[in-house]
């Protein structure tokens, strides 16, 4: 294999072929492959991430750019007000707790420190070559689900790689069922884990893909998940990229056919305008009670990170735990244009507008402590740290691949 079709590491390990094997296999596009332990999750990308970063820490160079330092260091309020949240006040769910340290301690620790220079080197037309394939397939694969299960009354199930091997044959028993379908889960188990996670990726996506089918494709199983959340954030996605990305016309194109789809689809499951205007927020309602309650500190134990995100940290770490919450993961955002030289790229562009969407699905239902959400925002924002001299979809390696 050529030297540049391989990603570029500073230690004499092999770890190119491992960290790319365990990004998009086993993080993209098999992410619930695993077994539990004691009801607590362990996904093969998760464990594979933790051994490659710890084989990392005892290479003989390591550095730390300042743009993730700085990101890093915006997380750290939060990081020790969640802390002392949770040393004083307690946990009521040890399984979210455990999520929400991988989620706010190890996962940035990883793509902003320990992964840091292993993010620099990556070729990046390469790693764009297989993240428009890997998506196109989870797609594909999503919508054969989907119509496996209307056609045989039954879900197609791979244990230990597209299902956790406890939830082999339990699938039905998650939240995925809208009376008239099921959700469309592709091998995230969920469908609204599955959208929000394409939905941060889905800038790149249309930005790299060329065949206008395949994007209908990928659009298809967004509006087959059945998610109001989803679509709500398909439209303000495809917003901003009629504002910041060239191309207006595709984009355009593509929005009226989202409009069109979606009717239909609405139509076909029989969703009327109540469901739309829910009044109960998708049963959400309850989570308003918090703003009947506003502390400034955080004065209770820690009971996890529901749907709507914002009002969850509200209730678990208080006003400052909510403002440290979003200078956290608006940091990346803010860093990038307050040390970028020159113009912004097009896929530099692609990764704020997948930031900024998932930042604002999370009004709604962030999937927060799921695997693997959190996963694909960090390493987006690290990835955003990347210095980036040209427009990289115009590279002769990414075109060669058209």
């Amino acid at each position: 294999m050529r030297k540049d079709k391989l990603l570029h590491f500073p230690s004499s390990i092999p770890l190119d072929k491992i960290c790319l094997f365990c990004l998009c296999l086993f993080v993209l596009l098999f992410p619930k492959g695993g077994i539990k332990i004691d009801d607590i999750p362990i996904t093969w990308g998760y464990l594979l991430l933790a051994l490659v970063g710890m084989a990392l820490l005892f290479r003989k160079k390591f550095s730390l750019n300042k743009k993730r330092s700085l990101c890093l260091l915006a997380l750290l309020p939060f990081q020790l007000l969640s802390l002392t949240t949770l040393i004083f006040f307690g946990f009521i769910s040890f399984n979210n707790t455990f999520a929400f340290l991988i989620s706010f301690y190890a996962l940035p620790t990883l793509f902003f420190a320990i992964f840091s220079q292993s993010i620099n080197h990556i070729d990046t037309s390469f790693f764009l070559k297989i993240l428009k394939n890997g998506l196109f397939f989870l797609a594909v694969f999503g919508i054969f689900l989907f119509i496996f299960k209307l056609v045989t009354g039954k879900f197609f199930e791979i244990p230990l790689l597209s299902v956790n091997l406890q939830d082999f044959g339990a699938i039905e028993e998650k939240s995925i069922d809208r009376g008239t379908a099921f959700k469309l889960i592709s091998t995230y188990n969920n469908g609204n884990i599955y959208g929000i996670c394409l939905l941060l990726t889905l800038p790149m996506y249309g930005w790299i893909e060329d065949k206008w089918w395949k994007k209908f494709v990928v659009i298809i199983s967004l509006l087959l998940t059945l998610s109001r959340t989803v679509w709500i954030g398909l439209f303000f996605s495809y917003f901003l990229q009629l504002l910041f990305l060239r191309k207006r016309f595709n984009k355009f194109f593509l929005l009226g056919f989202f409009s069109l789809a979606l009717f239909l689809v609405a139509k076909y499951f029989g969703f009327t305008s109540a469901f739309f205007l829910d009044a109960t927020l998708g049963g959400r309602e309850d989570q308003l009670e918090v703003l009947h309650k506003i502390t400034f500190f955080p004065e209770n134990r820690f009971i996890g990170i529901y749907e709507i995100v914002y009002l969850a940290i509200l209730e678990n770490f208080g006003l400052l735990g909510l403002f440290f919450f979003l200078l956290a993961l608006l940091a990346p955002i803010g860093t990038f244009f307050l040390e970028r030289q020159g113009r912004v790229s097009s896929l530099d562009k692609c990764l704020l507008i997948g930031l900024i969407s998932y930042l604002f699905v999370c009004f709604s239902d962030g999937a927060i402590l799921y695997i693997p959400t959190m996963a694909f925002y960090w390493f987006i924002a690290s990835f955003l740290q990347k210095h980036r001299d040209v427009d990289v979809k115009n590279s002769s390696l990414l075109a060669s691949s058209d």
